[in-house]
């Protein structure tokens, strides 16, 4: 087995790797989005919705202003950075309701038990309008599942 051989081979499990990680990262990172401030009163979530909510590629908060317009129908887009996450067309996002506190000087976000999971329909990049918006994009999305709190 020649050199060349040897490192084609490490770097295979080497990308079988990050992969990995990348992927638990993700499963992580949304469970900790989605269930933080619920860890005292643990929810058992039902099949479909377990592989909704693994399915999701995207995590994002929203003010409660928009997330109102999310979920009634009068916010059928959303604006966002578009640096590291890479939206596109069929990607699954989780939208959580979040509050912004100021209390004592002090800026704290307060995640809500309130949640949407929503699909990417179109995306638009607006620098193709203007250079200096060239890291955000516009999206449309299909509502898929509103939660509203403690289901029962």
């Amino acid at each position: 087995m020649s050199f060349i051989e040897v490192l084609a081979i490490i770097s295979d499990f080497y990308f079988v790797f990050i992969v990995t990680a990348a992927l638990i990262g993700v499963v992580v990172y949304l469970i900790r989005d989605i269930f933080r401030g619920k860890l005292d009163e643990p929810k058992e979530l039902s099949e479909s919705e377990l592989k909704l909510a693994l399915s999701c590629v995207h995590i994002v908060k929203t003010s409660p202003e928009h997330f109102e317009g999310i979920i009634n129908g009068t916010k059928p887009f959303e604006f966002r950075k578009n640096d590291r996450r890479r939206y596109k067309p069929g990607d699954c996002v989780c939208i959580n309701e979040c509050i912004i506190d100021e209390d004592d000087g002090f800026k704290r976000e307060i995640i809500t038990e309130r949640y949407c999971f929503v699909v990417i329909k179109e995306i638009f990049e607006l620098g193709s309008i203007d250079p200096a918006l060239s890291e955000y994009v516009v999206f449309t999305f299909s509502v898929l599942k509103i939660v509203e709190g403690e289901e029962e």
